[in-house]
């Protein structure tokens, strides 16, 4: 009920943002600049790469993500005190996280630290197997906070510097129903392959998949950001 309201109130407080639409006779945004802007072969190449290492990454990591909370209650004794605690520690974790690469990001580039955070966040899942009891989830966790804070930015960013500027909104939907759809099926997926081979073998497949899925985006000679 607490998340409901509190849900409620930021809606409220978003709709008071003021919008002002386009004026459809000054807006670039046009069927003819659009087929313009989107006739180069590389920037549709890099558009297309995007969505499809987006898509590997976006599989391999909710094949696994949903289970480590099962994880940690039903393999490692974890109470609901203890999974909250770790939770809140990650998520306070992501505020440094923000703030340090968003500097790295200003100072080298979408692409370095795109890299960084997105090479260091497959070995997160394979960690799991270290751990002996609930709190030796910690560093875990807040590695996770750390790391994901600055792939999401860093992953926004290069949404918005792969898709034109005309029709941006158009690609960038076809993007995001090309990630959730991966993102339906991943957790289906990984319950069956928790079932049978176990959660070892799952955090195993989704850390290989999130380094596939990275190298092959970093190893695009023709993506430059």
């Amino acid at each position: 009920a607490l998340a409901a309201a509190i849900g409620v109130l930021a809606y409220w407080t978003y709709a008071q943002i003021p919008f002002e639409p386009l004026d459809r006779q000054t807006n670039p945004d046009t069927e003819e600049n659009g087929r313009e802007a989107w006739s180069d072969p590389i920037a549709r190449q890099n558009f297309w790469r995007f969505c499809a290492t987006s898509a590997c990454w976006t599989f391999s990591l909710q094949l696994a993500a949903p289970f480590f909370a099962v994880y940690l209650v039903e393999e490692l004794g974890a109470s609901a005190g203890i999974v909250g605690a770790l939770a809140a520690l990650q998520n306070l974790t992501a505020l440094p996280g923000q703030v340090l690469f968003g500097r790295w990001l200003d100072r080298r580039g979408i692409k370095w630290t795109f890299g960084l955070s997105g090479l260091l966040i497959p070995l997160l899942p394979w960690a799991w197997l270290l751990v002996s009891g609930p709190w030796g989830a910690l560093p875990i966790r807040i590695g996770s906070g750390f790391l994901f804070a600055g792939y999401n930015l860093s992953n926004f960013n290069m949404l918005l510097a792969i898709t034109p500027k005309v029709h941006k909104a158009r690609h960038i939907a076809l993007y995001r129903t090309i990630v959730q759809s991966l993102a339906a099926i991943a957790p289906l997926l990984g319950g069956l392959a928790v079932d049978r081979l176990g959660f070892a073998s799952v955090f195993v497949i989704s850390g290989a998949g999130r380094l596939l899925s990275m190298l092959l985006m970093m190893l695009g000679r023709e993506v430059e950001y």
